[in-house]
């Protein structure tokens, strides 16, 4: 008997400590409707059930998908990787708006992440993202209370998307004379040095400004004088100035121009710092530097949209055009031509693999001057791979076949098969399900037990989801820890 019992505590150990991956996160949309995937008890009964509700009337009133993991372990998986394959195998959001989002909370790496879809990045931007999670939800995680952190923070999502102009408003008493502007000018340069001081230590504690030598090539920072001087001073000085000439149109004028040169200004060190990461960094890197920067262009468009919304659209373009920018030779430091022929000359028979199934893109780069090669090698968005135990290629699908449902006496039981397309290396594992809630329905009760065709085998996030709708992201949002 005691043998059992021990028995029985190490298996509730063991699953109590089960290192989840992208595939074996239980999509509990196909087990009994529910926008909660809780598999190890991290969340009471109670609040999945509010959870559930509120997320429910979201839909229904939106459109908008919010899906809510958490689990006790990914092992050594990047919260941002895992975070994107799995919205994309999911394919949360509907198909066409991408108005998905995803909250992954991850116990052993003490770390939560708020990942976005393409239709939400507006009124949901990372820079909003980061500041639900540690105003809202990263207090409560401290003190070990999840339950009261994963329902502020997620009170606060819905809030926005559901009032997409929901902010605060200053109402300024205007009357005419010197004495208002003088008021004005008093209480701007009061409320921008309380402000922007606070930013500043902020910074300085994160060490987001730039050091002298710094060999960092991503970094569009300014170094502490600059950001002193140019964020801090002028505009108090220029306040100061300009309510002496008592004239509200030039005051506000020139506040204005000098807030627009000041993103300009960021814009442009921006590009110029991707330019010249190309063939140093990653192109994918590049990419997700620059929209990570690049949040500050739609904020700034809502209220000040000359010259910032045309700046967003020219942000994008130049983003997309990052794989043909014109490269440096390390070498010699002559410009590089893109190769468009004849690729076989240069990729090993692995890399042409990848490139035909299209789990990656290949941009061939050659030295007009000493003739040297660079290969930039970029994950597709086109198709779902993984990449083989066995040859290392990014061919490796995975399928799921039901061989018993889950019921509410017991557990369900699925076959995981998974083919490399370039070596035919083959795997196989069974997953359990877990038994159903009282009032749950059958685990893909709507399919046959041969079916193979599961949402998480999906090849793409626009062929998955089961009851998701077939949403896409582009790699938005934020993460904290705790």
């Amino acid at each position: 008997m005691k043998n059992c019992l021990w028995l029985f505590v190490l298996l509730a150990g063991l699953a109590q400590a089960q290192t989840y991956t992208i595939q074996t996160v239980p999509n509990t949309k196909l087990i009994d409707n529910s926008y909660v995937s809780n598999p190890n008890n991290l969340l009471s009964e109670k609040t999945v059930a509010q959870i559930n509700q509120q997320l429910a009337v979201l839909e229904k009133q939106t459109s908008a998908q919010v899906a809510v993991v958490l689990l006790s372990s990914i092992g050594d998986a990047n919260d941002f990787d895992f975070a994107q394959g799995l919205f994309r195998l999911w394919g949360i959001g509907k198909s066409g708006n991408d108005n998905g989002l995803l909250i992954l909370y991850v116990e052993d790496q003490h770390i939560v992440r708020i990942h976005t879809g393409y239709g939400l990045e507006g009124i949901l931007p990372d820079a909003t993202c980061k500041r639900i999670e540690m105003q809202f939800m990263v207090p409560h995680f401290r003190n070990g209370d999840t339950d009261a952190g994963m329902l502020a923070g997620l009170n606060e999502v819905i809030h926005i998307i559901s009032n997409p102009q929901y902010a605060s408003e200053v109402n300024a008493n205007e009357s005419p004379g010197r004495s208002a502007i003088e008021w004005f000018a008093l209480i701007f340069m009061i409320g921008w040095a309380i402000i922007f001081s606070v930013v500043f230590l902020i910074n300085l504690s994160m060490d987001h400004f730039k050091k002298a030598g710094s060999k960092e090539i991503l970094s569009a920072s300014l170094s502490v004088g600059q950001w002193l001087l140019l964020v801090l001073m002028v505009p108090i000085g220029l306040a100061y100035l300009l309510s002496l000439a008592n004239s509200w149109i030039l005051l506000l004028v020139v506040l204005y121009v000098y807030l627009d040169l000041l993103v300009v200004d960021k814009y442009k060190r921006v590009i110029a710092c991707a330019h010249e990461a190309l063939g140093k960094e990653s192109l994918y890197k590049i990419q997700h530097f620059m929209k990570v920067q690049g949040v500050v262009w739609s904020e700034w468009a809502l209220i000040f949209p000359i010259p910032f919304a045309f700046i967003g659209g020219r942000y994008k373009k130049i983003i997309q055009e990052l794989p043909t920018y014109p490269r440096l030779c390390q070498k010699c430091n002559q410009k590089m031509s893109l190769q468009s022929a004849d690729q076989n000359n240069f990729l090993t028979d692995k890399q042409q693999f990848e490139a035909k199934i299209e789990s990656a893109t290949y941009y061939i780069w050659q030295c007009k001057g000493c003739a040297s090669t660079l290969i930039e090698r970029n994950p597709s968005n086109k198709n779902y791979f993984e990449r083989c135990m066995k040859c290392g290629v990014m061919a490796f699908q995975s399928t799921l076949k039901t061989i018993r449902l889950a019921s509410q006496k017991q557990t369900g039981l699925q076959l995981k098969v998974g083919t490399c397309k370039y070596c035919n290396y083959t795997e196989e594992q069974e997953l359990i399900l877990p038994k159903l809630q009282k009032h749950g329905k059958n685990y893909n009760s709507d399919r046959t037990s041969d079916d193979s065709g599961s949402s998480w085998s999906s090849s793409s996030g626009s062929d998955s989801g089961g009851s998701w709708g077939g949403g896409d992201s582009g790699g938005g949002g934020a993460s904290s820890r705790w």
